[in-house]
């Protein structure tokens, strides 16, 4: 809401699952919490997310 009301532009955020990349090997490590996501995506939806 602070980012929003000073600006008429759209905003644009990257989420992310909480994993760590690593480039030796191509690929993502860690524990991933696709609930909490869930719960998070409805939140930015109810602030103006499309």
């Amino acid at each position: 809401d602070e980012i929003k009301k000073n600006t008429s532009k759209p905003i644009i955020v990257y989420p992310n699952s909480g994993e760590v990349y690593v480039s030796v090997t191509n690929s993502w490590h860690g524990e991933t919490s696709c609930e909490s996501f869930g719960l998070q995506s409805k939140d930015w939806y109810e602030h103006g997310a499309k």
